[in-house]
Order: structure tokens, then C-alpha cells, then sequence
């Protein structure tokens, strides 16, 4: 019904249509999947008709990033991000992540365009997990981005 809705919303309340279909599909992927994605809330902030968002990306395997690598997340990211109305505020790269901050018009899916910009970084080398965090309440310290590399690293090795 929110989908079918948010086609032809009341101007008054545009921007929550939106915001509770993006809620209802994160929610349901969450519930279809067995695993938490992201909960909205406003703790970032936005601007105009877009919320601000802080994603953190970690490499496949935990591997260290190539050169060639960056140079691929540092076009893509952008230019998938600027095609779809997003402002990237911040794009940094580091050893085994990438940390993403960036405004998406709430109309958007912002599950479904991380997935298609990773897709498209991967077709030369596959190099990102296909999983990511997503959150727009508070951007991740360093010593939580640790624990989740460190973390991934131990699942990793538990399933080879």
C-alpha cells in the first residue's frame, strides 16, 4: 500500500510516506533475512528531502585494498551517488573499509543503490563485501570499526 501511495503522496506529508516505505523494506528484508539491517532515526540529521547516512564497507576477506582498488571507489562511489540526486559529504578509504557519508533523497533505496555501486566496483575484482552497516543515529568510531573487522576476520576464518 506505502509503495502504491508514495506514487502519488499528499504534499504535506511526501517525506514520511517515503521515510515509512524505506522503513518497511529495511524491515522486512531484516525480518526475511534473520539479520538486524538498520533502524532510521535522525541522530545525522538532513537536508531538504534527503537524510544523511554513515556507511561503513569493509573489503572481501579482509584484505588489504590495491591502489587500483581505491582508484576504482573513488570514481564509482561518487558518480553512482551524484547520478542518483545523493550528496557525498565524505568518502574515506581505508586499509580493509571504506566509510561513506553521504545525503540520499528519502525516496530512494538505499540498500538497493550500496548494492548496485558495489556490484559495479566488483566487476574489477570483486574486492567489497557484499554486506555493509548502515546507520543514520551516529558515524562509527575507529575502535568499532576495528571490532567489526576483527569480527568479520573471525567468521571468516571459522567458515573455511
Amino acid at each position: 500500500m506505502l509503495q502504491e501511495y508514495v506514487k502519488h503522496p499528499a504534499e504535506e506529508v511526501e517525506n514520511w510516506a517515503y521515510l515509512a516505505l524505506m522503513e518497511s523494506r529495511i524491515s522486512l528484508e531484516s525480518e526475511l533475512s534473520d539479520e538486524k539491517q538498520i533502524y532510521i532515526s535522525t541522530g545525522l540529521g538532513g537536508k531538504g528531502k534527503k537524510l544523511r547516512f554513515y556507511t561503513l564497507i569493509l573489503s572481501k576477506d579482509n584484505e588489504f585494498f590495491e591502489g587500483y582498488q581505491r582508484q576504482i571507489i573513488e570514481w564509482e562511489f561518487p558518480y553512482y551517488l551524484e547520478r542518483a540526486d545523493c550528496e557525498v559529504e565524505r568518502l574515506t578509504i581505508g586499509e580493509q573499509y571504506i566509510e561513506l557519508v553521504f545525503l540520499i533523497p528519502v525516496k530512494w533505496d538505499i540498500k538497493l543503490l550500496l548494492d548496485a555501486v558495489i556490484g559495479e566496483c566488483n566487476l574489477y575484482g570483486d574486492f567489497l563485501a557484499g554486506t555493509f552497516t548502515i546507520t543514520n543515529v551516529k558515524e562509527l568510531t575507529r575502535d568499532e570499526i576495528m571490532e567489526i573487522i576483527d569480527k568479520d576476520g573471525r567468521n571468516i576464518q571459522a567458515s573455511h
